[in-house]
């Protein structure tokens, strides 16, 4: 049952920062990580067998990255579960 990928992030990479960022939902919540960990547990027999990157092509203006930075601020660290989901989304509108 499922398919072979079992988890999503988003993957953003900031100005100023030599490393990218993941924000992925977990049990505990919406967290960040950061790809220098991801790479240095991934391979047969570690944490993460494999990865797999799609990449969103669209105009990465400044008010792109302005909206996608408020974003991540919304979300780190918030519980992870549908109630808060639609509870959020409620709080936006």
């Amino acid at each position: 049952m499922g398919g072979f990928w079992h988890h999503a992030a988003i993957v953003y990479e900031p100005e100023g920062l030599e490393d990218c960022v993941l924000y992925e939902a977990v049990s505990t919540g919406v967290r960040r990580n950061y790809w220098s960990h991801i790479r240095e547990n991934l391979g047969p027999n570690e944490f993460y067998e494999s990865v797999a990157i799609r990449k969103l092509t669209c105009n990465r203006d400044q008010k792109f990255k302005r909206k996608v930075e408020k974003y991540f601020k919304e979300v780190d660290g918030l519980n992870y579960g549908v109630s808060q989901m639609v509870e959020t989304r409620y709080k936006r509108m």
